[in-house]
């Protein structure tokens, strides 16, 4: 999650988030180490749980996060008694609960209708279609960089399959572009998109030597995968 959304949270709800503003002494404190671990799309989620959690003072959140492609939030009751409030507990139960299944059908990435679903590298996400899409540019570069790790341009050009192989990833980026509509185009402006746009056709790809898929991999790919992170 973003830094400007975080420190919302926090100061927006400071008893709640309590923990946030301590340097973590152990591991027994993820949300001190961790904070969100997240996307902005599920801030509106959050930002509602945390609303109806933060009515009792009695509770600190120690961890965010997403896994297994869900929402994960973890509190806890601090009153100093061993026997925790079963009604208590049965409320944050199925707040926290609603939220996670919210989580299911909202794009972690921009908060859009989504669905769950196992995608790239088999992870599961929850994912729009165009953000979707964005995962897939972000794991075409990931094997762009794979294709000339560890070569200088002499091996690289002299290497049977490692040419074609780029040819394809790079064709691949230019699919996923244009799937892209205007706003999230304008929501990543440090991406070229015409760039992108000009490598989507087959031909124009395979007619790239090895020096020109050289120097689009070095000098284009690891720009385009620092916006997307």
């Amino acid at each position: 999650m973003s830094p400007t959304h975080m420190r919302e949270l926090v100061e927006r709800y400071p008893n709640l988030y309590r923990l946030a503003n301590e340097k973590p002494v152990s591991p027994c404190e993820p949300f001190t180490r961790y904070a969100f671990t997240c996307g902005d799309g599920w801030f509106s989620i959050i930002d509602h749980l945390s609303a109806r959690l933060a009515a009792d003072p009695n509770l600190v959140v120690v961890q965010v996060k997403e896994k297994m492609g869900e929402l994960r939030f973890y509190v806890e009751a601090i009153d100093g008694s061993t026997n925790p409030d079963p009604v208590l507990a049965e409320r944050v139960y199925a707040e926290r609960n609603a939220a996670r299944e919210e989580s299911w059908r909202t794009c972690e990435i921009c908060g859009k209708p989504g669905t769950l679903a196992e995608r790239v590298r088999r992870w599961l996400s929850v994912r729009c279609k165009s953000c979707e899409w964005l995962d897939e540019i972000e794991e075409a570069c990931r094997r762009l960089l794979d294709c000339v790790e560890g070569l200088d341009l002499p091996a690289f050009a002299a290497d049977e399959k490692r040419p074609d192989a780029a040819r394809r990833h790079i064709q691949h980026l230019g699919e996923a572009a244009s799937y892209q509509p205007p706003a999230v185009r304008a929501r990543l402006p440090k991406i070229n998109w015409s760039r992108l746009d000009s490598v989507r056709p087959v031909a124009v790809v395979r007619g790239m030597s090895a020096a020109e898929i050289w120097n689009f991999i070095r000098d284009e790919v690891p720009a385009l995968t620092e916006v997307l992170q």
